[in-house]
């Protein structure tokens, strides 16, 4: 069954996959792996107060 994706985003992105599969997601690794590493400093800044019993 033919599946239709709304958007010009997406196309571009499943013609990037099929032109560069192998590009495509080891860019996708290293974009996410950014991401988190952000991710964790941005919550290592924001320490949150110290509980007291």
């Amino acid at each position: 069954m033919a599946m239709t994706i709304d958007g010009d985003h997406h196309d571009r992105r499943i013609e990037a996959i099929l032109t560069d599969p192998k590009g495509y997601f080891e860019r996708a690794r290293r974009r996410a792996e950014t991401k988190v590493r952000r991710e964790m400093e941005q919550e290592r800044d924001v320490k949150p107060a110290p509980r007291t019993s």
